[in-house]
């Protein structure tokens, strides 16, 4: 029952279900049989077949039920839950907490995302999953995660993205790490960029980036040769 204190004392209260017999015959100094059953324990089992925390508001989401706000974006709306939504962000927290627009009208305008991000991003809001991304995806969704204070979606964007630098998207990711102050999610991109088209106009629209840039790289150059030697 102690190991049990958690399943078995719901709110430090044990509820037990009695059976006696009554016996008019020989008196008994031991006790022949003893069947303990435990309400709080049932009940818990049955919660547990009805499936996880996560699983119940993935389903809401899924279901579409229940909602309380919707989260405006290209004149559609995505509907959503307060509760979830400020759980999971304390930008969007602190906007239903106080006195606001968005708290009384139940509207919330998202001027700088597009729909398939927000619709990336609330999914990984309800279910902690993020579907299959792309550089592009994951770019646009770190940034959104990043306005958002959702540290453990920009956390599985800044680790897609190192781990999938490429010659083509590896600019796009510097420019990102740049202005977010994240060089994680940078990787170790391929020194063949240094000769690609994109490099050129990397270098056009971000001199001073692309100037510390090629200094990283020459750095990394020879420590890469002195560890050969």
């Amino acid at each position: 029952m102690v190991e049990q204190k958690v399943l078995c004392l719901s709110n430090d209260i044990l509820t037990l279900q009695c059976s006696f017999i009554i016996s008019s015959g020989a008196e008994k100094t031991v006790i022949e049989e003893c069947n303990f059953v435990s309400l709080a324990c049932d009940e818990c089992v049955v919660q547990s077949d009805n499936g996880s925390l996560k699983e119940g508001i993935n389903t809401l989401f899924l279901e579409k039920k229940l909602f309380d706000v919707n989260l405006r974006v290209e004149e559609k709306t995505l509907p959503a839950h307060k509760t979830v939504l400020g759980s999971r962000s304390p930008v969007l927290k602190a906007m239903f907490e106080h006195d606001t627009q968005e708290k009384s009208s139940n509207i919330v305008d998202i001027p700088d995302i597009d729909f398939s991000t927000l619709l990336r991003m609330l999914t990984f809001l309800y279910s902690d999953n993020i579907d299959t991304l792309n550089s592009d995806h994951a770019i646009k969704l770190y940034s959104a995660a990043d306005k958002y204070q959702i540290e453990s979606s920009r956390k599985k964007c800044s680790e897609y993205l190192a781990a999938n630098v490429t010659s083509k998207n590896v600019y796009g990711i510097l420019v990102l790490a740049n202005m977010h102050q994240n060089k994680e999610c940078c990787g170790r991109a391929p020194f063949q960029t240094l000769f690609s088209v994109e490099f050129e106009a990397f270098i056009g629209s971000h001199v001073d980036l692309a100037r510390e840039t090629l200094r990283n790289w020459i750095q990394r150059i020879k420590i890469e040769m002195a560890s050969e030697i």
